[in-house]
């Protein structure tokens, strides 16, 4: 299990709540410390690979609101998010229960998920959401089915929202919180805390745009440690296609116990990519101390690695390789 795959199962489980407010969660510090990497022929490849996967880690916001956005899969590419996980068409789920709870749901086969609303109920009621408006979800040895065993706090606000979720266009905006959040699989148990602001808009149908940004998001597992701050992702999904074309931006700083110091990274051309698969345009720019390393999209299955270890501006071909070997 990636730890790629395992932050960005976590928001979008985190995401299967709606709402709620909190001091945000403090993470833990990587291993690694807090000096920057000096990048080079052979901590390259480790370097884009911790970078892509804060790049993926945010894909999974799609299911945030309806299932129009494009989800983060195992092997690192791209796809529709699905409801097995519980993780799409959200708001839908929890428009559908009475503001008075707390409601308690076993989980299939086993454990539970207890949910409370703080909400304005009059417009709850009437199908629409509120500044405010907050919920609260307590995963508690809960078993989706999927391998996974869930267990933490995910608290949600709605921050802002305009337009009508009946016809399906709007702009909702969230704030986000993860406390002590574990995915247990058989191999691994993945905690993750922090916060984030999560944006979907669906006024521009088909057109969906998606953005998370925040301070910190921390994720601890046995193998590693890693610290996303600072970050943002933007994406666009043609929802009137099949297989649907993406977009994809990202940017943020992580430090990770895998790597001897922090990086920083970018999209430096926008990622393109089709329904399922890899991004087959786009090149994601790292950079350490006075140094740094591109990835560039050649396909969505085949990609450039350049790097250029003493910060003169001149990049050189490392190797090209599998989108399969930086995705890991």
């Amino acid at each position: 299990m990636s730890i790629r795959f395992v932050l960005s199962l976590s928001i979008a489980l985190l995401l299967s709540a709606c709402s709620g407010s909190s001091d945000s969660p403090a993470p833990v510090p990587p291993a690694g410390g807090g000096a920057t990497l000096s990048i080079d022929a052979t901590n390259a490849k480790p370097a884009l690979r911790i970078a892509y996967g804060a790049t993926a880690q945010s894909v999974d916001t799609g299911g945030l609101v309806d299932e129009s956005g494009i989800a983060s899969t195992p092997d690192g590419g791209f796809s529709k998010p699905t409801a097995s996980n519980g993780a799409s068409d959200i708001v839908a789920r929890f428009m559908q229960k009475d503001p008075v709870g707390p409601f308690i749901e076993d989980c299939i086969p086993s454990g539970t998920t207890t949910i409370n609303l703080d909400v304005d109920p009059v417009s709850f009621l009437a199908g629409s959401l509120s500044i405010g408006d907050q919920i609260f979800v307590d995963y508690a040895d809960c078993d989706n089915g999927l391998g996974e065993v869930l267990n933490g706090r995910m608290e949600f606000t709605v921050a802002n929202y305009a337009g009508d979720l009946a016809l399906g266009l709007y702009r909702l905006e969230m704030d986000v919180l993860l406390f002590d959040f574990a995915v247990t699989t058989a191999t691994d148990t993945m905690t993750s805390n922090g916060d984030s602001t999560v944006v979907v808009d669906t006024t521009g149908n088909p057109m969906v745009l998606l953005s998370i940004s925040g301070n910190s998001l921390a994720a601890v597992s046995a193998a590693s440690t890693e610290t996303v701050t600072s970050f943002l992702t933007t994406q666009t999904v043609d929802t009137s296609v099949i297989p649907e074309p993406y977009t994809l931006d990202s940017s943020g700083t992580v430090n990770s116990s895998q790597l001897a110091g922090v990086i920083d990274f970018a999209t430096l051309t926008t990622f393109q990519g089709m329904g399922a698969a890899y991004p087959y345009a786009g090149i994601l720019l790292v950079t350490g101390e006075g140094s740094a390393v591109k990835l560039i999209a050649l396909s969505d299955s085949t990609v450039r690695i350049e790097t250029d270890p003493d910060g003169d501006g001149v990049f050189v071909l490392l190797e090209e390789t599998t989108w399969d070997d930086i995705a890991l």
